[in-house]
């Protein structure tokens, strides 16, 4: 039986509310933590919108999406719920409609039946690259298992008048409300989802938050801009919930630090650019691939590659597949000693785009010298990096790995901080 409830008066407001902040974990969502406080104080949605809502999120018709932290009064929504600002932004998946984060979270509750029978939803489980829960690593609903109908991710009237339960039938989600006064949650726990949270955010970052992430037809990256609204942007990230599906935890993130004693076939080589091979793509149709610089970064590539043939177990072949897929960008082909450039090596121009060294200064030998040799110690190191994914993977989950997983990019740009007070991702 819960127990009695006491209301708690707040001078100088309108009304007063029972919190229950003891009720709510770690991580967990603005839905989660919403519907436990309305269902112990029962007032009119009117009410809610009046006491935490912004203006504008107050004068929405149809109610505000629980996504969002834009629509929310911060300092009133701690205040009647008892709660931090820093715990109540992470329960959001966005800070604002603005934000591409926007992109990866449902606009309809996505929930795991045994987390909903202890009273607990994630703000992870919103975003669609994640596919099962961490804790019971179970698929997650999408439906109200009652009616089969899609459960809106919003407050509105329906969510004030049925609280832990589907606005359509009115189903409880939650079968046993006293679970509610018993929560509890181990640091097991909270890691285990803190882990999958972290490993999410930081390929969304390198791919969807960070800078330039699309190309044009001629193969030129686009502003932020200029950035269509696309669904092949969250179909990058469904090599995750493939991963999820057979690991409990996600394989290390890639560092990209190599031992200053590597093996001789990882020794720097020395290139020169006169050499280099014509590539198989086509001059007239991508010309901004034949500068003398990137026929010079493509010719290295392709020496070290050919060092990696002293290579001879299985294992290490597995390896070097993976990382000459994420360097050359190949997604669907195979690569082998025999396939040749036929279309620009997209791995090498992300890596020399999003290098921090401004296109003014290339012309100085040495910062040619300096980034040449900054491109081998990146080829060693993103070749060690899939060591490190592979060894993370048996042979049963190895149908998991995807060439997104050692991106070039992420030689130069650093993984996100999740700072007190944001949103889930970690991402303002």
């Amino acid at each position: 039986m819960l127990p009695a409830l006491q209301l708690l008066p707040k001078p100088n407001e309108h009304h007063t509310f029972t919190r229950r902040p003891e009720w709510v974990r770690p991580l967990e969502s603005l839905w989660s933590i919403l519907a436990k406080w309305q269902f112990v104080n029962r007032v009119p949605y009117s009410t809610i919108a009046s006491s935490i809502l912004t203006r504008s999120g107050a004068a929405a018709e149809h109610g505000v999406d629980l996504r969002l932290l834009e629509h929310f009064c911060m300092d009133a929504l701690a205040e009647h719920s008892g709660l931090s600002h820093s715990m109540i932004a992470s329960a959001a998946c966005s800070p604002s409609a603005d934000s591409r984060m926007i992109e990866f979270a449902s606009q309809h509750l996505r929930f795991c039946a045994a987390c909903m029978e202890e009273g607990f939803h994630a703000a992870l489980f919103q975003f669609t690259p994640i596919r099962r829960c961490p804790i019971h690593h179970r698929p997650l609903n999408e439906v109200c298992t009652h009616c089969r109908k899609k459960i809106p991710y919003r407050l509105d009237a329906s969510f004030a008048a049925h609280p832990f339960a589907c606005p359509h039938c009115a189903h409880p989600l939650l079968p046993d409300p006293t679970a509610l006064m018993r929560q509890s949650c181990t640091n097991t726990v909270n890691d285990t989802i803190m882990n999958w949270q972290l490993f999410l955010a930081t390929y969304v970052y390198w791919y969807a938050e960070g800078r330039q992430t699309l190309r044009d037809d001629s193969g030129r990256f686009l502003d932020h801009g200029k950035l269509p609204a696309s669904p092949s942007m969250t179909r990058r990230f469904n090599f995750i919930g493939a991963l999820q599906a057979l690991l409990h935890k996600p394989p290390p993130l890639p560092t990209f630090t190599v031992d200053t004693k590597f093996p001789p076939w990882m020794s720097p080589q020395k290139v020169s650019c006169a050499t280099a091979a014509t590539p198989g793509y086509l001059q007239q149709d991508w010309p901004q691939f034949y500068s003398k610089r990137f026929l010079s970064l493509c010719q290295r590539y392709s020496r070290f590659y050919n060092s990696l043939q002293q290579l001879t177990s299985p294992r290490e072949h597995e390896i070097t597949r993976w990382w000459r897929r994420s360097w050359e960008g190949a997604i669907s082909r195979q690569c082998d000693v025999t396939t040749a450039f036929t279309d620009p090596p997209l791995g090498i121009t992300e890596w020399a785009f999003f290098s921090i060294v401004p296109a003014r200064f290339l012309k100085s030998g040495a910062i040619q010298q300096r980034m040449d040799l900054r491109f081998e110690h990146d080829l060693r190191a993103t070749w060690q990096a899939w060591n490190s994914v592979i060894t993370h993977l048996d042979n049963s989950s190895s149908s998991a790995l995807h060439p997104y997983l050692v991106p070039t990019r992420a030689c130069w740009l650093t993984t996100p901080a999740f700072d007190p007070g944001s949103p889930a991702l970690g991402f303002f």
